[in-house]
């Protein structure tokens, strides 16, 4: 069964780099713990939208 679901790669990548500069800024103010859940909450999205 396929899937018709279209992929807008420009929003993922949008939301890459969005997530992106937001663990930088997390790594740079020493909040480990948050930079490491949203590591795990893009994983998961890209995961979801890719599948």
């Amino acid at each position: 069964m396929k899937r018709n679901k279209k992929i807008h790669f420009n929003a993922l990548l949008q939301f890459i780099n969005l997530t992106r500069k937001e663990i930088d800024q997390c790594a740079e103010a020493k909040a480990y713990l948050a930079g490491c859940v949203l590591i795990g909450a893009m994983t998961e999205y890209i995961n979801f939208y890719l599948c």
